[in-house]
């Protein structure tokens, strides 16, 4: 079996000519190509799919933090595709993500393998969906056997907006991850939602001295007048990162400005 024809060997490319293709025609070709019989053209149309989602996370992803920290260079789509009326798309991607492909999808040209790429792609396409929801709950129970994957289920938890206590749950136990990564998304996703527990589990945080206590103070500042209790904490805590070499100088300035906005607000409302 040959490579694809021509319409899908450049159908990544098409995804991120906005402006050339239009939604109704990248559409069609999508509903299509995941119908073929042709397993190559399948293969091509949702590594399309992929690479354009993904793209739509880090957009997601940037409009929380400063310019040129998160995508290191990468070109961050000022728009997205809307493939969410596509017929069967949702169906397709859950299959494919599905635990059985686990063992045999092969690596794809994003570094991880093509069925984690689709747990993405469905969070961006289908936010608040409950069988997108299940299936990235269920999928924490690999782990510990898959690299990166830890990392997108909470990525894709944000992205998809998913606010259940389930999600939050697994927000809160990340926090206590040892990797800096880890760490920023299960912040960034309590601030988000902002669950009971999640101020305390935040503030028990302070102590990292690495790129995640700025995610943790601007998701502590998420809390509004509840976080204005640990004030105190958070001036001592702007004082002492004035000698940490760590903490990069951007971070240590958002850091200070989420830690002056909540002092102005306690003292406002102090009065």
């Amino acid at each position: 079996m040959g490579p694809p024809d021509a319409t899908y060997a450049r159908l990544v490319e098409d995804m991120f000519d906005y402006e050339r293709v239009s939604d109704a025609r990248i559409g069609r070709i999508v509903s299509e190509g995941i119908s073929s019989t042709d397993s190559k053209i399948v293969d091509a149309t949702v590594t399309a799919i992929v690479a354009e989602s993904l793209a739509q996370e880090l957009q997601h992803w940037t409009q929380h933090i400063g310019p040129a920290s998160a995508n290191n260079g990468v070109m961050v789509p000022e728009r997205g595709r809307q493939l969410n009326e596509v017929a069967g798309l949702r169906d397709h991607l859950l299959e494919s993500a599905g635990k059985h492909m686990r063992r045999v999808d092969p690596t794809i040209d994003f570094g991880f393998p093509l069925w984690m790429g689709c747990l993405t792609a469905l969070a961006v396409h289908f936010p608040g969906d409950p069988f997108v929801h299940d299936l990235l709950l269920d999928s924490m129970d690999d782990i510990g056997d898959v690299k990166g994957l830890h990392n997108v289920v909470l990525r894709s938890l944000n992205v998809g907006l998913f606010d259940t206590e389930a999600a939050d749950e697994i927000r809160l136990n990340s926090l206590q991850h040892g990797s800096p990564s880890i760490v920023i998304h299960a912040a960034r996703g309590i601030a988000l939602t902002r669950p009971k527990d999640g101020l305390q589990a935040l503030v028990s945080n302070l102590g990292r001295r690495d790129g995640a206590l700025f995610h943790i103070v601007e998701a502590i500042e998420s809390y509004g007048s509840d976080a204005a209790l640990y004030v105190e904490r958070l001036k001592s805590l702007q004082l002492e990162l004035e000698s940490v070499g760590a903490i990069v100088s951007w971070q240590r300035l958002r850091i200070s400005e989420s830690i002056s906005r909540l002092s102005l607000r306690s003292d406002v409302e102090q009065d």
